[in-house]
């Protein structure tokens, strides 16, 4: 309570809205000041930082049912053109409270009061009433209702220890969330509403009242099917879309066939291949402008040595290296007509030096694939497609690991995109993102059917990642992709027994059905048909 009233009172500068009496610090603590919702608590039931202010104790019994507007539009010894203007005064935006105007504004709003058990019931938002009509034509009934007091319905129901307090703070890092929002709109009933309109933190009544619980038993019951919950992860499984274009000019009709590829095949960049006068080696260039080039890594990667030294010499003049970073300004300075006047030049024998904008760099690209056989232009590639696992001939696990730009490429040769390498001798499984796997568990053959959801959504885990052995994996209902902390996270290395090995947590490949339930299928027998489909 203290934190929100300082934070208030700095905000509204000290005084108090109403009256404009100055509110000193020995006193701010204290009873005579006391928090209070702009617009009325029993009508909008909006405990947002954005619907409250302070007020002197002695005026508070003026605002407690009515807004602002109300009180002093309505009250002849008042000048409501004085109030605004105060207002605008007090809720001026400044370096500490950027957005207080948006407090202004609520404050001087004519307000039309809403009856909370009707607006609390039913969302009037037109998004709401097209999801509504759409929902009802699979589920009998269906109600869609705001949410802004879900979170009071999660503290009378003391439901903050259903997830850890992230989620809470940001709900998309928990897809489990969701399911208890739900399970919130779907216990609102009318009766909770009206004690939630009487029920004023600031202004509590003098009978305190017991806020009802849904039903016996309901938080070991609501905690169980949470984290019961399976989540599933959408594979965008397409490679290449087709479709037929037609057009007519005049007589004539015209088809053409489109073909799309549904992904990035590579980084923007073009380079070229060659070698250079002081390498023998091969190396990937690029042209850059000298103003894009920001780091010390990046200017020792500069191709010609005496282009190099010239720029290492005008970071020298400009105060060297901040670090790793080029100093600003440190390649051009602009003039008073906004024009950007070079500092490095190149020495010339017959005449003035040459100014230097662009310089070409060397890249160590391992992944690059030239783009037309008859030009010397290479890409970076993007992304992976999916990861092989296979036992060679010696029943070694060796994987192979297979960019977006192979599987496309063999998809239009009508091959099949995944194939065992020259050295394979028997399928194991492939990966691809969002793919499902059962990790962790002590008996690889146990049947899922009989297992709980309870059981299976702790060690039901979607490929998140995927490099050369380095798998990335996260349990399905977990969002936190930036989260390394077990057993939320798993990741793979190699192939042996270790912390990090595939042998010790035994991914097991499931897919999940259109009804949420977990299956098993012969991923070598499928794989092997397709091999045959193709031959």
């Amino acid at each position: 309570m203290n934190l929100t009233k300082y934070e208030l009172w700095e905000e509204c500068k000290q005084t108090c809205p109403y009256t404009g009496a100055h509110i000193p610090l020995d006193d701010l603590f204290t009873e005579a000041i006391q928090v209070v919702y702009i617009q009325p608590w029993r009508f909008s039931l909006n405990d947002s930082s954005w619907n409250k202010t302070l007020c002197v104790k002695s005026f508070t019994e003026n605002i407690l049912d009515k807004s602002p507007y109300e009180f002093f539009n309505n009250n002849v010894q008042s000048d409501w053109d004085i109030i605004v203007k105060r207002a605008a005064r007090l809720f001026s935006s400044t370096k500490d409270f950027p957005s207080a105007y948006r407090k202004f504004k609520r404050f001087v709003k004519k307000y039309n009061h809403r009856d909370p058990l009707k607006h609390q019931m039913e969302d009037s938002n037109m998004l709401s009433k097209e999801v509504m009509c759409f929902l009802s034509k699979v589920v009998p009934k269906v109600k869609v209702a705001p949410g802004h007091v879900s979170e009071l319905f999660i503290e009378k129901w003391r439901l903050h220890q259903m997830f850890d307090s992230y989620v809470f703070e940001n709900p998309q890092k928990g897809f489990r969330c969701r399911a208890l929002l739900a399970y919130i709109n779907a216990n609102r009933t009318e009766e909770y509403i009206k004690l939630l309109a009487e029920d004023n933190k600031y202004n509590p009544s003098q009978t305190k009242k017991v806020f009802p619980k849904p039903y016996a038993g309901y938080h070991d019951d609501l905690e169980y099917h949470l984290h019961s919950i399976l989540v599933s992860h959408k594979k965008e499984n397409k490679l290449i879309t087709t479709r037929i274009h037609n057009s007519r000019n005049g007589d004539k009709s015209f088809s053409n066939f489109c073909v799309s590829v549904r992904g990035s095949l590579h980084k923007e960049s073009v380079y070229g291949k060659r070698k250079t006068l002081h390498s023998l080696e091969e190396a990937y260039h690029i042209r850059k402008l000298l103003d894009s080039i920001q780091t010390e890594k990046q200017v020792l990667k500069i191709v010609d040595p005496v282009v190099r030294a010239s720029v290492l010499e005008a970071i020298e003049n400009a105060g060297g290296f901040s670090g790793d970073t080029v100093p600003r300004n440190a390649f051009f300075y602009t003039n008073n007509e906004g024009f950007k006047i070079p500092k490095v030049f190149l020495p010339n024998a017959k005449g003035d030096p040459v100014p230097i904008k662009k310089v070409r760099i060397k890249e160590a690209l391992t992944g690059a694939v030239q783009l037309k056989s008859e030009l010397n232009q290479h890409v970076n590639l993007r992304n992976n497609h999916h990861v092989l696992i296979y036992l060679n001939d010696q029943e070694n696990y060796k994987e192979e690991v297979i960019t977006f730009w192979e599987a496309v490429r063999r998809k239009s040769l009508n091959e099949p995109v995944y194939q065992l390498p020259e050295d394979g001798h028997q399928f194991i499984t492939s990966l691809e993102i969002n793919d499902l796997f059962i990790m962790g568990v002590d008996d690889p053959s146990m049947d899922i059917t009989q297992e709980s959801d309870s059981f299976l959504a702790k060690h039901l885990y979607r490929v998140q990642k995927l490099s050369s052995k380095f798998y990335e994996f996260r349990l399905v209902h977990d969002n936190q992709i930036t989260e390394t902390e077990s057993p939320n996270y798993i990741r793979i290395n190699n192939f042996g027994e270790r912390k990090t090995g595939w042998l010790t947590h035994n991914p097991i490949k499931v897919w999940m059905n259109s009804i949420g339930r977990l299956e098993y299928k012969d991923e070598l027998n499928l794989f092997n048909k397709v091999q045959k489909t193709y031959v």
